[in-house]
């Protein structure tokens, strides 16, 4: 059954690639219909927060999209067991699963993907894809990021991922799916000893390097200076930002053009980007993309604005015009039948810089951090006040207190980093944690900057 989602949805895509982008528009309002339909129905969520905004089943064809209600990550937490469609699990089921990590990269009940996310702002949940939708994830990667490809069916591919493997995320299950499409895989942790990073790296020789822009713009900084043999004829990026910088040093150590790939765990591909211009292409018949100004008006082509995502392929954990805490720059040029993005804004944050007794200094970056699940936690900050103290100050769901695992796992995480006699770890549980007022959003990652 799932082979057939996926070869279903491998066809859908490289026809709707062929798509007018009226087309595109048509199929997409279809998409949307449907999917309204099917929450007005099916989740009791969705039926009593549009109802208390007048949305109902017999009237909700005449209601402008851009006026229905938004949500975000922390609407998900609070009503995540009346937002989903299904009966088969609900948060705690879930999060009892992933806790284990056995179960990592494994479907519960044999055909459920649950991923953990806290992203880059900071509120942890659960997203989660039935096959069907898990299938239109891998298609996009066949049909769309890197297209012109072709699967060797004789000779499988080694393909290398620098990815986040403290946690059930999504990166960690796609890399594991690599294994049932004739790739033979390494999977290095982003938080492992780079000396052994590479070490592993000239051993296994990948012909395809995916992972987290930051961490392959080292190993081409490595590759530059004579350290790492390896001859990648393909580099895919994705999480963090591929920056001018980092593109310049990973096409001069390795001699091809890295490709990105932006996606996130409540929506996991949501473009790719366009080797010729090195524009993204957002994935308008799978998605329903806003791009907004403070008004929530759509921002003009060549500006920038927030974006509000939903979801059109997602049935049972739909999201609906879902903030994201991305902003995105729509590209001038929209002569194509997708949308094209110049490129996305705030996926850059602050790394951590703590010392040793001895003097030596320990970079500890804002992805592991943030990849981190905390159970029980609606809202972390990681707030260094000095060069060697971290405050970590969270918001509790309910009555529940995770201090004490919070401290457990910074503990064994700074010991990881030969830091746990240096660095003081302090825990606050707060009722808020406020916004930056300059930007608007708060920040999860706030460094210590030394006053000139």
């Amino acid at each position: 059954m799932e082979v057939m989602h996926l070869l279903k949805e491998v066809y859908n895509v490289k026809k709707n690639n062929k798509r007018s982008r009226d087309e595109i528009l048509e199929l997409q309002k279809n998409k949307l219909n449907d999917l309204i339909e099917h929450v007005l129905k099916n989740s009791k969520f969705y039926r009593e927060f549009y109802g208390k905004h007048g949305i109902t089943l017999e009237n909700y064809k005449t209601i402008d999209y851009n006026k229905y209600p938004t949500i975000d990550k922390e609407i998900i937490i609070d009503n995540f067991d009346d937002l989903i469609c299904t009966k088969d699990f609900n948060r705690e089921k879930l999060e009892g699963f992933v806790s284990h990590r056995e179960n990592w990269g494994k479907k519960y009940k044999g055909k459920y993907t649950a991923m953990t996310s806290s992203g880059s702002t900071g509120n942890p949940t659960i997203f989660v894809y039935d096959q069907k939708a898990w299938a239109a994830v891998k298609a996009f990667i066949i049909g769309r990021v890197d297209p012109s490809h072709k699967v060797k069916l004789l000779k499988k591919e080694r393909i290398a991922f620098i990815i986040a493997t403290g946690g059930n995320f999504a990166s960690y299950n796609l890399a594991q799916e690599a294994k049932n499409i004739n790739y033979t895989t390494l999977i290095l942790n982003v938080n492992d000893d780079f000396e052994e990073m590479v070490k592993l790296l000239k051993e296994f020789q990948p012909t395809i390097l995916s992972g987290y822009s930051s961490s392959i713009a080292a190993l081409a900084e490595e590759k530059l200076s004579g350290n790492l043999d390896i001859y990648p004829e393909r580099v895919f990026c994705s999480a963090d930002k591929l920056t001018r910088n980092r593109r310049e040093i990973i096409e001069r150590a390795f001699g091809v053009t890295p490709l990105n790939f932006y996606g996130a765990t409540e929506s996991l591909g949501m473009a790719s980007e366009d080797p010729k211009t090195s524009k993204l292409i957002l994935f308008d018949d799978y998605y329903k993309f806003e791009i907004v100004d403070e008004k929530m008006e759509e921002v003009l082509p060549g500006e920038v604005g927030d974006l509000i995502v939903t979801n059109l392929y997602n049935y049972v954990m739909p999201l609906l015009r879902y903030r994201m805490e991305d902003r995105l720059k729509k590209s001038k040029d929209q002569n194509f039948n997708f949308t094209l993005i110049d490129e996305i804004a705030g996926r850059v944050v602050d790394d951590l810089y703590f010392e040793r007794g001895d003097g030596s200094g320990e970079k500890i970056t804002a992805l592991q951090l943030v990849g981190m699940y905390f159970n029980n936690v609606k809202k972390i900050q990681f707030v260094q006040n000095d060069k060697n103290t971290l405050k970590i100050k969270y918001v509790g769901r309910g009555d529940l207190e995770p201090g004490k695992e919070i401290l457990s796992l910074m503990i064994e995480f700074f010991r990881s980093k030969n830091l746990e006699k240096d660095v003081k770890i302090i825990t606050e549980k707060v009722e808020r944690i406020p916004v930056d007022p300059r930007t608007g959003k708060y920040r999860q990652i706030i460094p210590y900057k030394k006053e000139d």
